[in-house]
């Protein structure tokens, strides 16, 4: 290309640049063409959602790892030319020029802030073009509040990553993205690489994969061979995980899938979705991220509710508390789709199984989570939430329940910064040992869910996450109703809970509706500001 740095102020600028990129940067039969290829095409719609102006800096001869390694792997074997080189394009929010990235130390125009400062600021993502006949996009990282509609909310998974351009170390919190190569990838591949990728960043328990790594691994399973791709099934990329540290949950039940799925994202882990598309049930794979209030608002949710109501009422003579999960009001997740944009928002409608990733010391999976916090909330009068209400005078026909996953150190931090608490309750939490992982069943009035941001929920029941056990008495670790508390440390039974429960003891002087816990996910929003 003619520059490194090329300011868009509008969209036809925008178009050139696409043009000029894809005409002079890729040799191959289709460059005379008229017709974009599907890289360009993609990264065209990518950048169109930017707001302008924008600065691209281009950095030719970029080292991608993941195509190196494809690179010798599969395409140096290729009898027609492919250039073992990448292009970087790195993208700014405002305007910047060659200059200064060169000279980051010198006082900007404003005569306040470092060109360096400034343009770290500015950063809003980046994207690797495959020097492929399609243009295949690899590692891309872009900010997730560039493809929010406006009337959205969305709450998914990041981690921080680095990066390098121009001299400049640059940093963003992101999801990371990149489309199959058509050669050693295709989208249960990519859905390993995302996976991997993200985790690696984010956990030191991790290493980061490289196709020839996931090929190899693939050969060693399957009857026939793995390259070129022509599509891969969810038992070799549950096998994959596992040899790389996990140990998977696979889940077919198409009845309950959406649900789980729910439960994991709540719980801050990413998972790959199955999907089925057509008459001729032609399967995809995503990675989700998160979830979305996409035609959710409070109104909508009440609305639920009511109908909820009039439907136990029609089916039940009883007067019993209706519970009703957060898990009923997602509609939408987020996904990170190979053939779509970055943070795509999907309603899961054609799901067909799901691979979760867990750790190796995950050993309650949802599903027993769930069945334990069903059994202790209904069929258990020493804990039944019904009972707690009454005693304090509220009749609510309804209670709200959200349940996730989270390491015993995050929850443990919540519970201490929780203010007004008293300093009795603070001192018991931190002398309670907590496991690895916990599960945790917050309990919400619809005042108190409606009405306030974080919801306030008036009880929790706290599961030991490294626990597997018939006997549910065995793995609760920790339960909360108002002002009464009831902890169980690692040396002692089930019966502990019940007895402290029967002291005047279990009382402490606490607020009695604590904030949510929200540690998993990261909100976004479309009023955020991008750079």
């Amino acid at each position: 290309m003619k520059d490194t740095c090329y300011i868009i102020n509008n969209k036809n600028e925008l178009g050139q640049f696409i043009q000029e990129l894809f005409a002079q940067h890729v040799e191959s039969p289709y460059t005379d063409s008229p017709n974009l290829t599907d890289g360009a095409i993609w990264l065209h719609k990518a950048l169109d959602k930017i707001d302008l102006p924008f600065t691209i800096m281009v950095a030719e001869s970029h080292v991608d790892k993941e195509f190196r390694d494809s690179y010798y792997m599969y395409f140096s074997s290729q009898h027609f030319d492919v250039s073992r080189f990448c292009i970087r394009l790195s993208f700014f929010a405002g305007k910047f020029t060659h200059e200064n990235f060169l000279s980051p130390d010198d006082i900007a125009d404003t005569g306040r802030k470092k060109n360096v400062e400034l343009i770290r600021d500015a950063f809003i993502g980046c994207c690797t073009v495959r020097p492929l006949l399609n243009h295949e996009i690899g590692k891309t990282l872009l900010k997730p509040e560039i493809y929010i509609a406006k009337d959205e909310d969305i709450f998914i998974r990041m981690t921080k990553y680095r990066i390098a351009t121009h001299g400049i170390y640059l940093e963003i919190k992101a999801f990371p993205f990149s489309t199959q190569d058509g050669g050693t990838t295709c989208c249960v591949e990519n859905t390993i690489l995302t996976l991997l990728d993200y985790f690696s960043a984010n956990y030191a328990d991790y290493k980061r994969a490289m196709p020839s790594e996931i090929a190899r691994i693939e050969q060693g399973i399957s009857p026939e061979r793995v390259l070129p791709k022509s599509g891969t099934d969810y038992y070799i990329l549950s096998r994959v995980l596992t040899e790389f540290g996990f140990h998977p949950r696979i889940y077919s039940d198409t009845s309950k899938l959406k649900e789980r799925v729910y439960h994991y994202i709540e719980s801050g882990i990413p998972v790959a979705v199955g999907l089925n598309y057509g008459e001729n049930k032609v399967g995809h794979s995503v990675v989700c991220i998160g979830h979305s209030n996409k035609g959710l608002d409070d109104e909508s949710k009440r609305a639920y509710i009511k109908k909820r109501i009039a439907e136990k009422c029609e089916t039940k003579a009883d007067s019993s508390l209706l519970y009703i999960s957060t898990a009923e009001f997602c509609n939408n997740f987020v996904v990170m789709d190979d053939g779509d944009l970055p943070y795509h928002v999907d309603s899961l409608d054609n799901i067909s199984n799901v691979i979760v990733p867990l750790h190796k010391r995950m050993y309650m999976d949802s599903d027993e989570a769930r069945g334990i916090f069903e059994a202790i909330q209904n069929d258990d009068p020493r804990f039944n939430i019904q009972n707690r209400l009454n005693e304090k005078g509220l009749g609510d026909k309804y209670v709200i329940t959200r349940m996730y996953l989270i390491t015993g150190a995050n929850y443990k931090m919540h519970l201490l910064h929780s203010s007004g608490n008293g300093i009795d309750y603070k001192i018991l939490i931190d002398h309670l040992p907590f496991p690895h992982f916990v599960w945790v069943c917050e309990y919400y009035l619809e005042d108190d869910y409606f009405g306030h941001h974080p919801p306030l929920s008036f009880s929790e029941i706290v599961l030991d996450g490294t626990s597997h056990s018939k006997k549910y008495m065995n793995t609760i670790l920790m339960y909360r109703s108002f002002d009464v508390i009831a902890t169980r440390g690692p040396e002692e039974d089930g019966g502990a809970i019940m007895d402290l429960l029967n002291e005047d003891t279990a009382h402490y002087p606490i607020i009695e509706k604590q904030p949510a816990c929200f540690h998993n996910l990261t909100r976004v929003h479309a009023n955020m500001e991008r750079a």
